[in-house]
């Protein structure tokens, strides 16, 4: 019978006796760049290029991605034909040089791959 009281104060105590804690902020995760990461899938009927004479002209399927931090990102473009061959590929690389309230100048560049059917 007193080893039973033992543990009823010891586990009454333990409850008891617990207070809220919170835990630090750190320091350096308060610091770090803002990640994202977003995408979107697009469907068309006319496969419509910026550059006109990259045009596919049949129905096409867009995915555009983008990750990065605050000032890097990595944004692909996939471009696919409905059949699922590879229409295009750009991949870009961004890089916001300025970054104000009222006015942002970013510099990019990519590789571009165009693919084509040869028969």
């Amino acid at each position: 019978m007193k080893s039973i009281t033992k543990i009823q104060i010891l586990i009454l105590s333990l409850v008891l006796l617990q207070s809220p804690s919170f835990s630090q902020e750190n320091p350096v995760e308060s610091q770090s760049p803002i990640r994202h990461f977003s995408g979107t899938i697009t469907a068309t009927n006319n496969g419509v290029s910026i550059i006109p004479a990259f045009n596919l002209g049949k129905p096409a399927a867009f995915f555009d991605l983008s990750v990065g931090g605050e000032r890097l990102s990595f944004d692909p473009m996939f471009r696919f034909g409905m059949n699922e061959k590879p229409w295009t590929f750009v991949l870009w690389w961004r890089y916001k040089i300025i970054k104000d309230k009222r006015f942002t100048l970013t510099a990019g560049a990519h590789p571009a791959f165009l693919f084509q059917d040869r028969r």
